[in-house]
């Protein structure tokens, strides 16, 4: 709904405040988790008895892992390998043996790169989880034409206390906007992103392949307000969309085109964090009454994370969605994949409900969700 405001300077034409948002209620599934000790992938028979030559541990042939202890001492080994070899070259001695520890090193590295952490036991829950999630945007217009506004939100969670957020400020014209405070951010904006999202919840949104590991508009903080300093370009020019967004550190950049109803986005950052994402590219479209998705990315230290999603009718009111995604960050198993439906009961409201398995773990949730 929108209200007039009660005061109007003469330096404007119209006023508005308008409210809008969204609640949801229902449960979750959390599954289990079991313990794992940090081990490597399997290694050749060769490749144990050198281990254990060279560390002097107890690891047989017949073992296809080696324990955290022994994988040191297996780093250990291939560092030694190498500068014994460096030596023996730099001497002009003959390098047969050191060439030998060298190869040694080498499958050793390879062997440790197929390596998992240490995975702390997680028992199952199911719970009772619910969202508020209010939007106030507060806008006015000068007698130029320009937009001048202001957007807070209010959202709860599964009970905690709610509180008013860091606000973003925009001023717009045309298709030009520009923002300063809690902004949305442009690798988060990209066309396509959350393509795949299922359930009431988003169920750990292991869809979205950025991971939210960029400058994205925070809906329970400050965001990118707290640096003082962020501030983004939006610009849309018919079937082409332009983005650029800052907080002072890092700069993300984006640009997008629709074409033939399929639409292709490309965004990017500078960022030297080691886990945030560095690029992200998307494609989206329909093929009969099928909306396709594809969407991949890649962080900082090269950890990529790809995703295919599609969302179809079952029927007049109800949609299904499912998503495959492998991303090379997660700790147990690179690969997640989910489906979700969404049953429309008129007036705004739905019945929603979605099942995923993210990183070995499987999750499920049911609820309903009301726009206003």
């Amino acid at each position: 709904m929108a209200t007039t405001a009660l005061v109007a300077t003469a330096s404007v034409a119209a006023a508005d405040v308008t409210f809008s948002g969204y609640g949801r209620f229902g449960v979750k599934y959390s599954g289990s988790v079991a313990g794992k000790d940090a081990v490597v992938g399997a290694i050749t028979a060769a490749e144990v008895t050198a281990l254990a030559a060279l560390t002097g541990s107890n690891t047989s042939t017949a073992d296809a892992s080696i324990d955290a202890t022994e994988m040191a001492a297996f780093t250990a080994a291939t560092v030694a390998a190498q500068l014994v070899y460096d030596a023996t070259l730099a001497a002009g001695l003959d390098p047969t043996t050191a060439a030998a520890n060298l190869a040694f090193a080498a499958a050793a590295e390879e062997a440790a790169a197929a390596g998992k952490a240490a995975v702390a036991a997680i028992a199952s829950d199911t719970l009772i989880t619910s969202r508020m999630h209010l939007v106030i945007n507060a806008s006015t217009e000068s007698d130029s034409g320009v937009t001048f506004g202001a957007m807070v939100k209010v959202q709860q969670d599964d009970g905690n206390t709610n509180a008013f957020k860091a606000a973003r400020f925009y001023a717009k014209s045309g298709g030009l906007e520009l923002a300063v405070g809690n902004i949305y951010g442009a690798i988060d904006s990209t066309p396509g992103l959350y393509a795949g999202t299922v359930g009431l919840t988003g169920l750990g949104f292991a869809n979205v392949v950025s991971n939210f590991a960029d400058m994205s508009h925070s809906s329970t903080g400050a965001g990118s307000a707290g640096t003082k300093e962020a501030a983004e370009v939006i610009y849309s020019m018919g079937d082409y969309g332009f983005h650029v967004s800052t907080d002072g550190t890092d700069t993300e950049y984006g640009a997008s085109a629709t074409m033939s109803g399929w639409t292709v986005a490309v965004t990017g950052s500078d960022t030297d964090v080691a886990t945030n994402a560095e690029w992200v590219a998307t494609v989206g479209g329909k093929i009969g009454g099928v909306a396709l998705g594809l969407a991949t990315g890649e962080a900082v230290n090269g950890n990529s994370s790809s995703t295919v999603s599609a969302k179809f009718d079952v029927a007049a009111a109800t949609s299904v969605t499912v998503f495959y995604n492998d991303d090379e960050a997660n700790t147990v198993d690179d690969k997640s994949y989910g489906i979700g439906f969404s049953h429309g009961l008129g007036g705004g409201t739905s019945l929603n409900g979605g099942i995923v398995s993210v990183n070995d773990r499987t999750s499920a949730d049911f609820g309903v969700k009301f726009n206003f």
